[in-house]
C-alpha cells in the first residue's frame, strides 16, 4: 500500500489492495470447490466401495465374535438414526461457524481499510501519549511491530508452503488421485492448528478410499502424523518462531495457552501478540529482563560468527613461513 502511494492517492492504494486479497481468496475457494465437484462426482463408487468395507468388517466381526451379519445389519438400521441425527447436528454446527465466519470476514475487510487509511492518526495519538523523549523510542516499537506482522506472515506462507510439498510428496508415493492438491489443501488448512490438519487428513482419506483400497487410506494417515509431527516440532518454533524472535519453548506455550483463553483465534493470534510484547519489553529498562526470557539467545550466535571471521582473516592475513617479510 506504500509503495502504491507514491504514485496514486491512498483510498485508491487501499482499494486496490482490497481486491488483490479478494482475488487471490475467491481464486482459493473456486478451485477448492471445482476440486470437490470432482470428487462428489464419483459419489456411487464411493457408496459401493463403503458398502464392499462394511460387507468385510462383518465378515471379520462374524468369524472372531460370532455375530451373525444379519444381526449386524439389524443392530445398524436401529442406531442409524441417532448416527443420522448426530451428523447432522454436526453439519449444522459447521454451517454455523461458517456462515459466522463469512461475518467475521465483512468485519475484517472494513478493519483492513479504516487501519490502513488511519495508520497515521495511529501513529500520532501514541506519540502524544508519551513525552517527546520517549518519541524517538515509540517509533523503533511501531517500526518494529510492522517488520514482525509481516516476518510473521512470511513464516506462515513457507510453512504452508513446506508442509504441502512433504504431503504431496507423500501423496504422490502413494497413489492418491489429485495429490498435489489435496497435499497444499492440508498444509493451508494447518493454519487453523489441531482442527485444520484433522479436516486436511480427511479430504485424501475419503480420495485414497474411493480411488484406492485400505492401504492408502492407511499411509495417508501414516503420511498425515509423520509430516505434522516434522511441522509441529521443526517447521514452525524454527521458522516461524525465529521469524519473530521468540524461542521455541516460547512459540509452544503461548500457543497452548491462547488455546486455553480464546480457543482457535487465540492459537492464531496470541505468537505475534507475543512477539509485539517482546519489541515492548525490549525497549523497556524494566522489561527487558522478561525479553530476553522469551526471546532466543543472538549474542552467543553473533559472537561465534564473530569468531569464526576472525579465525579466517587471521589465516588469510598471516604471512607463510617462505616468504619475505
Amino acid at each position: 500500500c506504500k509503495r502504491l502511494e507514491k504514485k496514486i492517492p491512498r483510498g485508491f492504494a487501499i482499494m486496490i489492495c482490497l481486491f488483490i486479497i479478494i482475488g487471490i481468496i475467491s481464486g482459493f475457494l473456486i478451485l477448492f470447490y471445482s476440486q470437490i465437484a470432482i470428487l462428489t462426482s464419483d459419489l456411487p463408487l464411493f457408496k459401493a466401495k463403503a458398502a464392499e468395507i462394511i460387507r468385510q468388517i462383518q465378515s471379520i466381526i462374524e468369524s472372531h465374535f460370532h455375530v451373525s451379519a444379519a444381526d449386524q445389519t439389524k443392530w445398524l438400521q436401529t442406531n442409524s438414526s441417532k448416527a443420522a441425527n448426530f451428523t447432522g447436528s454436526l453439519a449444522q454446527s459447521f454451517l454455523l461457524s461458517l456462515t459466522g465466519g463469512f461475518a467475521d470476514l465483512i468485519l475484517v475487510i472494513i478493519y483492513f481499510i479504516f487501519f490502513l487509511l488511519l495508520r497515521e492518526r495511529f501513529k500520532k495519538f501514541l506519540l502524544s501519549i508519551f513525552k517527546i523523549e520517549g518519541h524517538e523510542k515509540i517509533i523503533i516499537i511501531i517500526s518494529k511491530t510492522q517488520n514482525l506482522t509481516r516476518h510473521y506472515i512470511a513464516g506462515l506462507i513457507i510453512v504452508v508452503f513446506l508442509l504441502g510439498t512433504m504431503n504431496a510428496i507423500g501423496f504422490l508415493a502413494l497413489g492418491i488421485k489429485q495429490a498435489i492438491f489435496l497435499g497444499y489443501l492440508r498444509g493451508l488448512l494447518n493454519i487453523i492448528p489441531y482442527v485444520g490438519a484433522v479436516i486436511g487428513t480427511i479430504f485424501p482419506m475419503f480420495s485414497a478410499l474411493v480411488y484406492n483400497d485400505s492401504g492408502a487410506v492407511l499411509g495417508v494417515i501414516l503420511v498425515s502424523v509423520i509430516t505434522q509431527f516434522i511441522e509441529n516440532n521443526f517447521l514452525t518454533p524454527r521458522i516461524v518462531g525465529s521469524n519473530i524472535k521468540i524461542n521455541a519453548l516460547a512459540t509452544i506455550i503461548v500457543i497452548i495457552m491462547g488455546g486455553m483463553l480464546w480457543g482457535l483465534d487465540g492459537m492464531i493470534l496470541f505468537l505475534p501478540l507475543l512477539g509485539i510484547a517482546k519489541i515492548i519489553c525490549d525497549h523497556v529498562e524494566e522489561l527487558k529482563p522478561l525479553g530476553y526470557l522469551m526471546g532466543e539467545d543472538e549474542e552467543k550466535k553473533n559472537s561465534g560468527i564473530r569468531e569464526k571471521l576472525k579465525k579466517i582473516f587471521q589465516r588469510k592475513t598471516e604471512p607463510l613461513p617462505h616468504t619475505k617479510k
